[in-house]
């Protein structure tokens, strides 16, 4: 089976799913997010960010799957390792920055009277 067990979460199913894609190598390897159909029935992405967002998959240990696999490749924007960065910056930047989860007060966003 691949992607989510909608009956079952947690980390045994995170790992177990982990572990399916990262088995389809070539599929990790070729992983482009441009290429990828959010609108498909079945799952044309990872389907780990559920597990990456709830806390049950480490990004550690996702990018340490995906380095040891990929480790003769260099990162692109659209490749997973590009996503995870992408993913760890904007976490980064709501973090560090003050009313981020709002408009009003927010030193990123442009107040308009």
């Amino acid at each position: 089976s691949s992607g989510i067990n909608a009956e079952y979460g947690g980390e045994k199913e995170a790992m177990k799913s982990l572990q399916e894609f990262m088995a389809q190598k070539s599929r990790v390897k070729e992983f482009e997010k441009l290429k990828t159909l959010p609108t498909s029935l079945a799952p044309d992405t990872t389907a780990l960010s559920p597990y990456v967002s709830q806390g049950c998959l480490s990004v550690r240990t996702f990018y340490h799957e995906l380095t040891t696999l990929l480790k003769d490749t260099k990162p692109t924007e659209s490749s997973l390792v590009g996503q995870l960065y992408w993913r760890e910056m904007a976490y980064l930047i709501g973090y560090s920055s003050p009313n981020f989860h709002q408009m009003r007060e927010n030193p990123l966003c442009k107040q308009i009277p």
